[in-house]
């Protein structure tokens, strides 16, 4: 069932100039009693539940920013685009977050981060940016899961960027993607001197089924 939001004081969301500097000031019931039940649990699925970008605010306001006892998150299969990516980015950037190991699984992202899974989502560019600031300490990226978004050639260099201090990654999963051709450029940067399978089938025609090896 999807989840209703009700917005209170006559305000959107986009109108807000800052982020999780204060409550949202939208309302989602039911998922805001979700994470209360859920809250001192170290596994959290909320996959498949038609979460939003405004849902991404109460995450990350309710959830990540006192987060003591969280590892996992689920969040995928869900709705969640460039926005979304911004307000988990943010929270995850808190020190609260990075105090013990966190798992995102739409994704996993921390310090201690080994597998992150946001796949089947509507990520694009500008969101893969936000992530990607939160990734760049991170040193224990092993697999990287990202197919079925809406990642182009710029959300690719944002990836490479943020992965270059990263040694240990070894799978990359970028199919059914908006990946071009410049994404070549990309690849020889990632697989330069080190063991990493990517995944890059279901892209435009020019690397439809091209899964490269180093």
């Amino acid at each position: 069932m999807a989840l209703s939001i009700t917005y209170t004081n006559n305000q959107d969301p986009k109108n807000k100039t800052s982020l999780l500097s204060e409550p949202p000031i939208y309302q989602n019931p039911e998922l805001q009693q979700m994470i209360n039940d859920g809250k001192i649990q170290p596994l959290i699925w909320f996959d498949k539940r038609k979460l939003t970008d405004a849902d991404m605010e109460i995450v990350a306001y309710y959830l990540l920013q006192d987060n003591k006892t969280l590892t996992q998150l689920c969040l995928s299969n869900n709705k969640i685009g460039d926005k979304g990516a911004q307000y988990l980015s943010e929270a995850l950037k808190k020190d609260t977050v990075r105090k013990k190991p966190f798992t995102l699984h739409l994704s996993y992202v921390t310090q201690t981060l080994t597998t992150l899974d946001l796949s089947y989502n509507q990520i694009g560019n500008k969101g893969v940016q936000h992530l990607g600031e939160a990734l760049k300490k991170n040193t224990t990226l092993t697999i990287l899961q990202l197919q079925n978004n809406q990642i182009g050639a710029q959300g690719s260099q944002y990836l490479v960027e943020a992965l270059q201090t990263n040694t240990t990654l070894t799978e990359l999963y970028l199919s059914r993607n908006e990946i071009g051709p410049q994404w070549q450029q990309h690849l020889q940067e990632l697989t330069e001197n080190r063991n990493l399978t990517l995944d890059l089938s279901g892209n435009p025609r020019y690397f439809e089924n091209y899964c490269v090896t180093s």
